[in-house]
């Protein structure tokens, strides 16, 4: 697919342009840290500290984007939590999901946040998309877009058309990653279909903060297939933060310290 560069240049600076926040926001982090300490404390709700977790993790993404842009490495730790903070969003409302003894129990979350995570946390989350394959319904939406198909078929090694005929998503532009003729000039045509789907419509796999300017899912294909990402030049994959690190474990802050130990005391992590 070619790339019209110039409009892909363009995209980049409206989204960089983005990354100014709104005092509100800083109001909005606030109230949500207090819903985490509340929650901690046994004094408010598990919904309230999940809700946190997502609004926290979108601030510091996007403020940990900027940062990085902006020259300052530190940027990197905010990125950090902020990937942690939606995996465990993630993982805390699965684990709700296996603690209610509901028969007409529903999905409390959908797969848009979990096909992207800490690594510290994808064992587990490998698992559980081979738990979902098997008819687990803890994390809806399985058909939602086509990197979840992707990130199934890594977890279950089932190929993508068996997939989808047990309800997956179509595994759409990532087709030749896995059919094994995939190549280092088609990294572009997946930047820029990653930049596609930056919008708050239906459910796109690169909304939240810092998703929507890390091409993660490109590290992962470029790790998983061993086709390196070279000449590039998608401004995705050439900005400050197209990086690959390997992190091995990311702290645990305080905060989220605390709300894993009250929710250990009522669903099983």
């Amino acid at each position: 697919m070619p790339i019209d560069q110039a409009k892909a240049a363009r995209w980049m600076k409206k989204e960089v342009k983005g990354l100014r926040w709104e005092p509100d926001a800083f109001d909005d982090v606030g109230h949500s840290r207090a819903k985490l300490e509340a929650y901690a404390a046994r004094g408010g709700t598990f919904g309230g500290a999940a809700t946190g977790l997502m609004v926290i993790a979108s601030f510091e993404g996007a403020a940990g984007c900027a940062r990085v842009l902006e020259g300052h490495d530190d940027g990197w730790l905010q990125i950090d939590r902020a990937c942690l903070y939606l995996t465990w969003e993630i993982h805390l409302l699965a684990c709700a999901y296996d603690a209610d003894t509901r028969p007409e129990k529903q999905p409390r979350t959908n797969l848009d946040g979990a096909a992207l995570g800490a690594s510290g946390l994808r064992d587990w989350l490998d698992g559980r998309l081979r738990k979902i394959d098997g008819g687990d319904g803890s994390l809806g939406a399985k058909s939602m877009n086509p990197l979840v198909a992707l990130v199934a078929h890594f977890a279950t090694g089932k190929d993508p058309a068996v997939l989808k005929r047990s309800g997956w998503a179509d595994i759409g532009p990532y087709q030749r990653v896995v059919s094994g003729d995939f190549r280092p000039e088609e990294y572009d045509a997946l930047a820029e279909y990653h930049t596609q789907q930056v919008t708050d419509h239906g459910f796109p796999a690169f909304y939240s903060y810092p998703y929507r300017l890390i091409p993660f899912e490109l590290f992962a294909i470029e790790k998983r297939t061993g086709v390196p990402i070279e000449k590039a030049q998608h401004p995705l994959l050439t900005s400050p933060l197209a990086k690959r690190r390997e992190v091995r474990e990311i702290p645990v802050p305080d905060e989220l310290r605390r709300v894993l130990d009250r929710a250990r005391t009522e669903m099983i992590l």
